[in-house]
């Protein structure tokens, strides 16, 4: 068959590869007439030239080839692997690029099975910046996938996508990829990029951003903030809703969870960042069949000043995570004003286990004199009483894991909490924090009837801690 010719072929070429180059390298080590008879060459006068190889080369003659090979095989980027299975891309044509008017994309692809067995066969493209070496990891937009299609021997199949794109803002290089589908695994057969024309996306198409197509029965058609669209921005600690419109265009009726989450502003949408902030989760909401409903997740929140992007996140409540439904960023970021918690707490997401941290009190002073002044405020939010494990973090500012990234920890306190109670605890410790600037937060734990320990709450102080030479 074709298809298996071909890799032996390769196969071949590279055992080519290594034949010739690697007797080179050998060759090159003969000696030439300059390095017969050095004695006798230093009495005569200069050798003749040399006519071995420049030693720099020789030693990268056995890397050369082994590359080559690898090449040839398709192991390396822009080798064969791209047309290394049975169903191959005969073509791929861009038939309606976005213009201005509308954020539209027509893609049609030509298959073609080449072996001699039928394939079930599944595809979908991808839109990545310009020459990214693995789109597949570093993508801004992913179509809908057609399939699993079956191809008997030597059938040829052609797909077409009609797709709303409303990536990040820029200019993108489309590839398209092709898997054979064998029960549950799926094994890459082929892929192919279009570097000409070029994809470019306007900011103006849409103020809701997305990575792939959502779902006909989940997915958002607009986001609200009505509490972050002041002049100035957003002070905090306040009430954060979010409203969000979720359209179900299918004869079903759904239940959705849904999910929304801060990240900090950064040159490219944080995808695959940490959140600074991740929302309760609103399970089972009904969505109706053929129509759009609202529903509005409203939170507490108290973040450090800057600008934050919106994440929504909309999945089908079916369980263990639920099937995926909607996922964007709102185009424009929200700003945040200057944190006056009296408190003194900044939080990444709501307390999850049952001892709460209300309040922290902190003299930053205290560490200019190598002593961290740290008071914390607990209350028990639960009908049992609680043993608690805490302390505290020094870090640089901006970790969102200080547990990872810290440069001081305090040693770790214990206490006992009563049924629905407060308590106030000393934390403080000394420390010698090296110069700089810093973030100073508090972790509790809870013990269990076995003295296993459960995260219960962090939260960050609302001011830097200043610690100078």
């Amino acid at each position: 068959m074709r298809h298996r010719k071909q890799v032996v072929g390769r196969v071949l070429l590279a055992v080519l590869c290594l034949t010739v180059l690697v007797p080179l390298y050998f060759v090159s080590q003969v000696p030439g007439r300059g390095d017969g008879d050095r004695a006798s060459a230093v009495r005569r006068g200069p050798a003749p030239p040399r006519t071995s190889l420049p030693r720099r080369l020789i030693l990268a003659l056995p890397a050369i080839a082994l590359l080559l090979a690898m090449y040839v095989l398709g192991l390396l980027p822009g080798g064969s692997s791209a047309s290394a299975g049975p169903v191959r891309i005969e073509g791929v044509s861009i038939w309606h690029l976005p213009q201005a008017s509308s954020p539209r994309i027509e893609v049609a692809l030509q298959l073609k099975n080449h072996d001699g067995v039928p394939h079930r066969v599944q595809a979908w493209w991808l839109l990545a910046r310009p020459g990214a070496i693995r789109p597949w990891e570093a993508y801004a937009f992913r179509s809908s996938t057609q399939g699993p299609h079956t191809l008997a021997p030597g059938e040829e199949l052609k797909l077409n996508w009609w797709e709303e794109v409303t990536a990040e803002p820029g200019s993108y290089e489309l590839s398209v990829w092709v898997h054979t589908v064998e029960g549950d695994r799926t094994s890459h057969s082929d892929g192919a990029r279009v570097e000409n024309p070029i994809v470019r996306i306007d900011s103006s198409w849409s103020p809701l951003i997305r990575r792939t197509t959502p779902s006909p029965g989940l997915q958002v058609s607009s986001v609200a903030l009505p509490a972050a669209t002041g002049q100035g921005g957003l002070q905090t600690p306040a009430e954060l809703p979010v409203i969000i419109a979720v359209r179900n265009d299918t004869a079903v009726e759904t239940q959705a969870d849904i999910q929304w989450f801060l990240y900090r502003r950064a040159s490219r949408l944080p995808w695959n960042a940490k959140p600074a902030y991740t929302s309760r989760l609103l399970q089972h909401q009904v969505i109706t069949a053929n129509r759009e409903t609202t529903v509005t997740a409203s939170e507490p929140i108290s973040l450090w000043p800057g600008e934050y992007l919106l994440r929504v996140v909309v999945r089908e409540s079916t369980g263990e995570g639920g099937a995926p439904g909607d996922d964007l960023f709102l185009a424009d970021a929200i700003k945040l004003l200057e944190n006056d918690s009296v408190s003194g707490i900044i939080r990444a997401d709501a307390a999850p286990g049952p001892v709460e941290i209300e309040k922290l009190t902190v003299d930053t002073e205290s560490f200019q004199q190598g002593k961290g002044s740290v008071t914390v405020t607990l209350r028990n939010r639960s009908a049992d009483a609680q043993d608690v494990v805490l302390w505290w973090f020094l870090g640089r500012p901006g970790s969102l894991e200080p547990w990872v990234e810290f440069d001081v920890q305090s040693n770790v306190h214990t206490a006992g909490i009563a049924p629905g109670r407060t308590s106030v605890i000393d934390l403080s410790d000394g420390t010698s924090a090296p110069p700089g600037t810093y973030e100073l937060s508090v972790w509790v734990h809870t013990l269990d009837g076995q003295g296993e320990e459960l995260h219960s709450d962090g939260a960050w102080f609302n001011r830097l801690v200043e610690v100078q030479q």
